[in-house]
């Protein structure tokens, strides 16, 4: 939290009028809504890692199908080393 504070401040001369209402003390109400916000947000799953692939033709090409099951296969393979539990699964 302390690191949205500081990106806040930092970059709140550079903000225009509009959007100064991040900023601490200038409206506590909604800065506590936009932290709830935050919290909330990243306290869900992100998407799954398919969507990478699957959103980008309407109909997928060979080659992209293959690279998915690649990719399906090294996560499965070294998941210890990917965060697969904070995203939906595949």
């Amino acid at each position: 939290m302390d690191a949205i504070i500081s990106c806040a401040q930092s970059y709140s001369n550079q903000l225009s009028p509009a959007v100064s209402y991040v900023v601490p003390g200038t409206n506590s109400v909604v800065y506590s809504q936009v932290l709830e916000a935050f919290q909330q947000a990243e306290n869900e799953k992100l998407g799954s890692p398919e969507l990478a692939f699957t959103d980008v033709y309407d109909e997928m090409p060979p080659r992209l199908k293959r690279q998915l099951e690649e990719t399906k296969q090294h996560v499965a393979k070294y998941q210890e080393h990917y965060p697969v539990d904070k995203h939906l699964p595949f």
